[in-house]
């Protein structure tokens, strides 16, 4: 008689995975897809992979439950099961994580290295601060560390034979606009700025902490803090560094400092020295005598004499952005403004400085230069004008500024020079 045998086992006992390996293995299975599709897209874009910092914490997570799982696993004597998603959880945990880590923060090392450098050495497009100081209080000089404020896209391909002067005047012509609807000039929030004239006077910058590291719009941006020690003041700023990509393979990456998102993080009246209250008071007491007296004498009818060397020096045409046939009917309104022996309104503004701006000191008397608009009214000969340059005042006496850190007593100020920059249309309105 034939037998038959079972092929059923005797005992069938179920043995259930662990939770925590599942978990595990979900966990790190997440973020090595996650880092996966984002290479792909990423290359596809030809930008980083970059995630919150706080997404290290998943790799970690996901080493951490599948090594508690195989404990578990290993003291349950049988009772549960996974050995191998537990391993397969933390060899993902450990592949992806470690495989990220060490490329972001190469990636931000990187960075952060090449925005410190472009600040603080000095090559054809970099070393914002040595150019600086370099500078000195030459308007001329100033002009090249301001083309390292341009994103590279619209920074403009200079020659290099072009002499201080005539880059100046190719900035000017560029960057010396208003905005339309009044905004100062790139160029001159840039000349003005006080981080600037303060570090062309000399100074000492220190790099301290980085606050931030991110890529967004195509661009990287380091945020860190530097010390800046002057003769005026120190503090701790706090800079923002953005890089121009390549579009194209084999162009290198170009870096900018953006001036919009420099941040003084102390008020500036605390941190002055007595050089630099000094300075801010003088500058005050300068810019109520021009708003006063000097102003008043011209509109009262008393010439200003200096004006007629102005006249001779300013290169007209080249300063006028429009027609150069309107020279003439301009040089005429500015001569009746100046020289006119009668009562008139003379259209002059100067721009509100909430800083110190340029000053010096020559022949051991002080000078600061402030920013003006000279306002044309339209004739029959041609339409509104509006002729920007810098009044430059100093001090009859020969006191150093020091000496009016308490105040502005006994000041007494005249005029020295007039020079204008540009000619253009007034912004536009709305």
């Amino acid at each position: 008689m034939a037998k038959y045998v079972s092929s059923e086992p005797a005992n069938l006992t179920y043995v259930p995975i662990s939770n925590w390996a599942i978990a595990g293995l979900v966990v790190a299975g997440a973020f090595g897809v996650l880092v996966a599709v984002s290479t792909v897209f990423a290359l596809y874009e030809r930008g980083p992979v970059l995630f919150p910092e706080w997404t290290l914490a998943l790799p970690i997570l996901g080493a951490l439950l599948s090594i508690i799982a195989y404990r578990k696993i290993a003291d349950s004597e049988g009772t549960r099961t996974g050995l191998h998603l537990a391993r397969w959880g933390l060899l993902i945990s450990l592949v992806a994580g470690l495989g990220y880590f060490s490329y972001y923060y190469s990636l931000r090392l990187a960075h952060v290295h090449q925005a410190n450098q472009f600040l603080m050495e000095e090559g054809p497009e970099s070393g914002f601060f040595p150019k600086i100081e370099n500078a000195g209080g030459s308007l001329a000089l100033l002009a090249e560390p301001f083309l390292l404020t341009l994103p590279a896209g619209a920074r403009p391909k200079l020659a290099r034979t072009l002499t201080p002067e005539e880059r100046l005047r190719e900035v000017i012509n560029l960057f010396g606009t208003p905005g339309p609807k009044g905004e100062p000039s790139p160029w001159l929030s840039y000349q003005e700025n006080y981080l600037v004239q303060s570090l062309a006077r000399g100074g000492r910058v220190v790099p301290l902490a980085v606050q931030s590291w991110s890529y967004q719009a195509r661009s990287y941006r380091v945020l860190r803090l530097y010390k800046v020690t002057t003769g005026e003041f120190e503090t701790e700023v706090e800079l923002s560094v953005e890089s121009s990509e390549a579009e194209e393979t084999g162009r290198n990456r170009k870096w900018f400092l953006n001036l919009n998102r420099v941040r003084i993080l102390s008020k500036l009246h605390e941190v002055l020295t007595p050089l630099g209250k000094g300075v801010w008071n003088l500058q005050h007491s300068g810019d109520l005598y021009l708003r006063g007296p000097w102003m008043g004498r011209l509109e009262a009818g008393e010439p200003w004499s200096s004006y007629a060397d102005v006249d001779q020096k300013t290169p007209w045409e080249k300063i006028l952005m429009g027609p150069k046939e309107d020279v003439p009917a301009i040089r005429a309104a500015l001569r009746f403004f100046f020289q006119h022996a009668g009562p008139k309104i003379v259209p002059i503004s100067l721009n509100h400085e909430s800083t110190p701006t340029h000053w010096g000191l020559e022949n051991d008397r002080f000078w600061v230069r402030r920013p003006v608009e000279i306002s044309i009214p339209a004739n029959p000969q041609h339409p509104d004008y509006v002729v920007h340059g810098y009044l430059k005042i100093a001090l009859k006496q020969a006191i150093p500024p020091i000496r009016f850190a308490g105040g502005d007593a006994g000041a007494d100020w005249h005029v020295v020079d007039l020079v204008l920059t540009h000619i253009a249309p007034p912004p536009r309105k709305g």
